[in-house]
Protein backbone atom coordinates (compact mmCIF):
# COMPACT_ATOMS: atom_id res chain seq x y z
CA UNK A 1 0.00 0.00 0.00
CA UNK A 2 1.69 3.45 -0.95
CA UNK A 3 2.38 5.90 1.72
CA UNK A 4 -0.29 8.35 2.50
CA UNK A 5 1.52 11.91 2.67
CA UNK A 6 0.00 14.76 4.71
CA UNK A 7 -1.19 17.40 2.53
CA UNK A 8 1.23 19.76 3.05
CA UNK A 9 3.87 17.50 1.94
CA UNK A 10 1.91 16.81 -1.42
CA UNK A 11 1.93 20.62 -1.68
CA UNK A 12 5.62 21.06 -0.95
CA UNK A 13 6.52 18.67 -3.26
CA UNK A 14 4.29 20.28 -6.19
CA UNK A 15 6.34 23.61 -5.45
CA UNK A 16 9.64 21.70 -5.30
CA UNK A 17 8.75 20.13 -8.75
CA UNK A 18 7.57 23.13 -10.27
CA UNK A 19 11.13 24.71 -9.05
CA UNK A 20 12.98 21.88 -10.82
CA UNK A 21 11.12 22.25 -14.03
CA UNK A 22 12.43 25.91 -14.35
CA UNK A 23 16.01 25.68 -12.41
CA UNK A 24 17.30 21.48 -12.55
CA UNK A 25 20.39 23.06 -11.51
CA UNK A 26 18.90 24.10 -7.79
CA UNK A 27 18.50 21.13 -5.15
CA UNK A 28 15.72 21.28 -2.87
CA UNK A 29 16.06 20.35 0.21
CA UNK A 30 12.92 19.68 2.58
CA UNK A 31 12.83 20.04 6.57
CA UNK A 32 16.72 21.36 6.83
CA UNK A 33 17.05 23.37 9.93
CA UNK A 34 18.45 26.58 9.87
CA UNK A 35 21.63 25.59 11.97
CA UNK A 36 22.07 23.25 9.27
CA UNK A 37 23.22 25.15 6.10
CA UNK A 38 23.45 23.54 2.80
CA UNK A 39 27.05 21.89 2.71
CA UNK A 40 29.58 22.62 -0.47
CA UNK A 41 28.37 19.47 -2.88
CA UNK A 42 25.06 21.05 -2.41
CA UNK A 43 25.25 24.49 -3.88
CA UNK A 44 23.69 25.93 -5.50
CA UNK A 45 20.71 25.16 -3.84
CA UNK A 46 17.84 25.69 -1.06
CA UNK A 47 16.12 24.21 1.77
CA UNK A 48 12.47 24.53 2.22
CA UNK A 49 11.13 24.62 5.44
CA UNK A 50 6.46 25.04 6.22
CA UNK A 51 4.07 25.61 8.51
CA UNK A 52 0.07 25.64 8.17
CA UNK A 53 -2.84 26.74 9.98
CA UNK A 54 -6.56 25.59 9.56
CA UNK A 55 -9.68 26.27 10.14
CA UNK A 56 -13.19 25.15 9.19
CA UNK A 57 -14.06 26.40 5.61
CA UNK A 58 -17.95 28.43 4.84
CA UNK A 59 -18.35 25.17 2.89
CA UNK A 60 -18.30 22.92 5.87
CA UNK A 61 -16.96 19.55 5.76
CA UNK A 62 -13.57 21.02 4.71
CA UNK A 63 -10.66 22.61 6.83
CA UNK A 64 -8.80 25.97 4.50
CA UNK A 65 -5.30 25.40 4.69
CA UNK A 66 -2.91 28.93 4.97
CA UNK A 67 0.68 27.71 5.00
CA UNK A 68 3.23 29.81 4.75
CA UNK A 69 6.67 27.98 3.00
CA UNK A 70 10.15 29.66 3.85
CA UNK A 71 12.85 29.06 0.51
CA UNK A 72 16.00 30.12 1.96
CA UNK A 73 18.73 30.18 -1.18
CA UNK A 74 22.17 28.96 -0.75
CA UNK A 75 25.18 29.42 -2.99
CA UNK A 76 27.87 29.05 -1.25
CA UNK A 77 31.76 30.40 -3.21
CA UNK A 78 31.55 31.33 -6.60
CA UNK A 79 34.20 33.87 -8.53
CA UNK A 80 31.63 35.19 -11.44
CA UNK A 81 29.63 36.86 -9.55
CA UNK A 82 28.34 37.99 -5.85
CA UNK A 83 26.74 35.54 -3.43
CA UNK A 84 23.62 38.18 -3.49
CA UNK A 85 23.19 38.20 -6.88
CA UNK A 86 23.36 34.33 -7.43
CA UNK A 87 21.14 34.53 -4.74
CA UNK A 88 18.90 36.81 -5.70
CA UNK A 89 18.72 35.15 -9.54
CA UNK A 90 17.43 32.08 -7.83
CA UNK A 91 14.78 33.45 -5.37
CA UNK A 92 13.47 35.33 -8.33
CA UNK A 93 13.42 32.27 -10.75
CA UNK A 94 11.53 30.18 -7.76
CA UNK A 95 9.00 33.07 -8.05
CA UNK A 96 8.49 32.50 -11.56
CA UNK A 97 8.52 29.04 -11.01
CA UNK A 98 5.88 29.05 -8.80
CA UNK A 99 3.84 31.75 -10.47
CA UNK A 100 3.89 30.03 -13.56
CA UNK A 101 0.93 28.11 -12.55
CA UNK A 102 -0.08 29.05 -9.09
CA UNK A 103 -3.01 26.72 -8.37
CA UNK A 104 -0.03 24.14 -8.89
CA UNK A 105 -2.60 22.34 -11.16
CA UNK A 106 -5.54 22.95 -9.56
CA UNK A 107 -4.35 21.37 -6.02
CA UNK A 108 -4.51 24.74 -4.52
CA UNK A 109 -6.21 28.20 -4.38
CA UNK A 110 -3.16 30.57 -4.90
CA UNK A 111 0.57 30.78 -4.09
CA UNK A 112 1.41 34.17 -3.78
CA UNK A 113 5.06 35.46 -2.85
CA UNK A 114 4.52 37.87 0.79
CA UNK A 115 8.59 38.61 1.07
CA UNK A 116 12.22 38.42 0.28
CA UNK A 117 15.27 39.16 2.36
CA UNK A 118 18.46 38.67 1.22
CA UNK A 119 21.74 38.03 2.46
CA UNK A 120 23.36 40.78 5.20
CA UNK A 121 27.14 41.12 5.25
CA UNK A 122 27.31 41.14 9.01
CA UNK A 123 25.08 37.90 9.51
CA UNK A 124 26.08 34.41 10.44
CA UNK A 125 24.27 33.41 7.32
CA UNK A 126 25.82 35.17 4.47
CA UNK A 127 25.45 33.33 1.19
CA UNK A 128 21.88 32.79 1.66
CA UNK A 129 18.12 34.81 0.61
CA UNK A 130 14.53 34.17 1.66
CA UNK A 131 11.34 33.96 -0.19
CA UNK A 132 8.36 33.10 1.52
CA UNK A 133 5.02 32.24 -0.17
CA UNK A 134 1.85 31.64 1.12
CA UNK A 135 -0.18 28.73 -0.15
CA UNK A 136 -4.29 28.47 0.40
CA UNK A 137 -6.08 25.27 -0.20
CA UNK A 138 -8.47 23.09 1.10
CA UNK A 139 -8.68 19.99 3.02
CA UNK A 140 -11.59 17.07 3.66
CA UNK A 141 -12.54 17.27 7.48
CA UNK A 142 -12.52 13.74 8.00
CA UNK A 143 -8.91 12.64 5.86
CA UNK A 144 -6.44 15.97 6.01
CA UNK A 145 -4.40 14.31 3.89
CA UNK A 146 -7.16 14.88 0.79
CA UNK A 147 -6.71 18.56 -0.33
CA UNK A 148 -9.54 19.48 -2.55
CA UNK A 149 -8.87 21.19 -5.40
CA UNK A 150 -10.66 23.52 -8.02
CA UNK A 151 -13.96 21.90 -8.95
CA UNK A 152 -14.14 19.71 -6.34
CA UNK A 153 -11.05 17.73 -7.71
CA UNK A 154 -9.66 15.27 -5.10
CA UNK A 155 -5.91 14.92 -4.51
CA UNK A 156 -5.17 12.01 -2.43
Amino acid sequence: MPETLAAIRKVEAALMEAIAVRRPDLQGFADRSTAEPLSEGEWPGYSVRHEVKFNLSPEMGQFFNDALFTFEVQSGNTTDATLDQINQLAVSDINDALQADPTLGGMVEDVEPIGSDSSQPESADVGSAVLQVRVTYYTLIRSHSTIVGHGGQLFT
